[in-house]
């Protein structure tokens, strides 16, 4: 049996941990320059299906201070027929007021981006944990809720 008080620090694995919302983990993700664990996170969390049928992605022209998700919107008629497509673009900037800005382009049909608004600020808050193992040098970026992995990356 080991006593932990005896190992000396470069024997002990040393990891960092944060928990951040979605917005914040991607900006960061941006500024390392992870773009495959970006596309994983946003292929596993934004929104997709439910009306937004071809899935949401983020834009390569986005940046740290400014995300851009381009999503289109599959649209019901009152008796229930698809009738037709919208594409928006919806950008997030930082504002000192709120923590966020949401902008949301593209044809307003049926009051839609009221919806996508909603929708997207729900996805944007959602909690993440980004580990950094020491040792490994690797990073792991984690659901709260769940706990489930999204994306990993070494450095």
């Amino acid at each position: 049996m080991t006593n932990e008080t005896n190992k000396t620090p470069a024997t002990i694995e040393m990891q960092a941990t944060s928990e951040k919302p979605v917005y914040m983990v991607l900006s960061d993700l941006i500024k390392r320059d992870q773009w495959d664990a970006i596309r994983h996170i946003v292929r596993k969390l934004s929104p997709s299906g439910s009306g937004f049928d071809s899935g949401t992605t983020l834009a390569d022209k986005s940046t740290e201070n400014k995300l851009i998700f381009e999503t289109a919107y599959h649209h019901m008629n009152s008796v229930g027929f698809y009738d037709g497509w919208t594409e928006h673009k919806v950008t997030i900037a930082p504002d000192f007021l709120w923590e966020y800005d949401i902008r949301i382009s593209g044809r307003n049909k049926n009051q839609i981006k009221d919806f996508i608004g909603d929708v997207f600020q729900v996805f944007l808050a959602e909690k993440l944990t980004m580990e950094f193992a020491h040792e490994t040098r690797q990073w792991t970026i984690r659901e709260v809720h769940s706990n489930r992995v999204l994306a990993t990356f070494t450095v």
